[in-house]
């Protein structure tokens, strides 16, 4: 059994989830690389939490310690790169995906991402989205694990990457 359960964000997880991201995000990337105000965690409720097809997944550990995070919204389309690869399908976006470095090697992140595919399935989705730098620590290789290829690189460690959620 894990020592973990995995949850689905509501409004009153707000500003829980918004200091845990930043923090995460203080640690991992360099200072002045990402937004200490992403927009979609100002506007939580309206990008995670109302619409149906959209989710903020939550991992907490057995004392309700939050540990993991990892969100689905709809890829929006921002990367002409992609438009041939996903041009007229349902894409989301895998976003958020942090596991406090504790956790990191325990399950924690393939049962966020399971939860988030079963989501993602059930809400019509038919490609996943994402992209992530190669110096975060595993992401790289996990999301290969998880059968997501490569299309595009948008630097020499930003990469694009999708995979097909259904056969066709």
């Amino acid at each position: 059994m894990n020592p973990f359960t995995i949850v689905q964000a509501t409004a009153a997880d707000r500003d829980e989830v918004f200091a845990f991201v930043i923090g995460e995000m203080e640690k991992l990337y360099r200072p002045g690389t990402f937004s200490k105000e992403p927009d979609d965690l100002l506007r939580f409720d309206e990008v995670y939490v109302n619409p149906e097809s959209c989710c903020c997944l939550l991992a907490r550990a057995e004392d309700g310690t939050l540990i993991g995070t990892a969100s689905l919204k709809p890829y929006d389309g921002r990367f002409r790169e992609l438009v041939p690869s996903l041009e007229g399908e349902l894409a989301g976006e895998v976003t958020k995906v942090y596991v406090s470095s504790d956790w990191r090697g325990k399950g924690a992140g393939k049962a966020l991402y399971r939860t988030w595919e079963a989501f993602a399935l059930q809400a019509g989705y038919r490609y996943g989205y994402l992209h992530t730098e190669t110096h975060l620590p595993g992401a790289y290789p996990f999301w290969q694990s998880r059968g997501y290829s490569e299309q595009a690189w948008g630097t020499s460690e930003l990469v694009h990457m999708t995979k097909r959620l259904i056969q066709f």
